[in-house]
């Protein structure tokens, strides 16, 4: 958990960002606006669900991890634009495909819905 601005609690489910305002002038002010803080705190949160999913007690289904690496994909490298993989590479073939079908959402969608994804699969298998 970390402290907002006048003490207030930030959890990983706060919908509340931080307000802290624009600094765009010169003299060695930082730029600290929300935006810039909110993609921090979704990046930190995205890293986080990384490394749960490698410690959930029992593995996804393969729709499940499909979306999973599909949505990791898109938000780490964004639209797929490689070439597919031969046919008969069946496993490659499937998550290629999957990361295919996120063409066109951002990458900021794609780590909250990533996000997302990891929480549900934690409730459903739970974590080492």
């Amino acid at each position: 958990m970390t402290a907002g601005p006048v003490g207030r609690a930030l959890t990983p489910n706060s919908s509340v960002f931080l307000k802290l305002p624009a600094c765009r002038g010169s003299g060695g002010c930082l730029e600290t606006d929300s935006t810039r803080v909110s993609l921090q705190y979704r990046q930190e949160r995205f890293e986080k669900a990384a490394k749960d999913v490698t410690i959930l007690k029992q593995r996804p289904d393969q729709t499940e991890m499909g979306e999973v690496y599909s949505l990791y994909k898109q938000a780490t490298v964004g639209d797929n634009n490689t070439e597919g993989p031969a046919f008969y590479d069946f496993v490659a073939k499937a998550k290629w495909m999957a990361w295919d079908k996120k063409k066109g959402m951002s990458k900021e969608e794609a780590m909250s819905a990533y996000i997302g994804l990891v929480e549900e699969l934690k409730e459903k298998y739970g974590i080492e």
